[in-house]
């Protein structure tokens, strides 16, 4: 991986981690914002009791996604330069 490639990930990430997908999906669907309901946050639990569980499942996934979503590769399990214990993991 070049350093372009790094950048462009971390500003992905950065980008998408600051979307705050229960506002996002609580105004496409009810065109309300969550924020005036409930508790006030635009957390996962005041999306459940807002919008119900169907939608605060999307609420979720959009979570997930934003968390990995912009990593382009699964990163080795075992980095350049380290050798791998004999036998499998060193944990037993």
């Amino acid at each position: 991986m070049d350093i372009s490639h790094f950048f462009i990930i971390a500003a992905s990430a950065y980008l998408l981690g600051s979307l705050s997908f229960a506002i996002i999906i609580c105004k496409l669907t009810l065109g309300k914002d969550i924020r005036a309901y409930g508790s006030g946050n635009a957390g996962l639990t005041n999306a459940y009791r807002t919008m119900g569980a169907g939608k605060t499942l999307l609420v979720l996934a959009g979570g997930f996604w934003a968390g990995g979503g912009p990593r382009a590769k699964k990163p080795p399990r075992y980095p350049t330069g380290f050798v791998r214990p004999p036998g499998g993991d060193s944990n037993g």
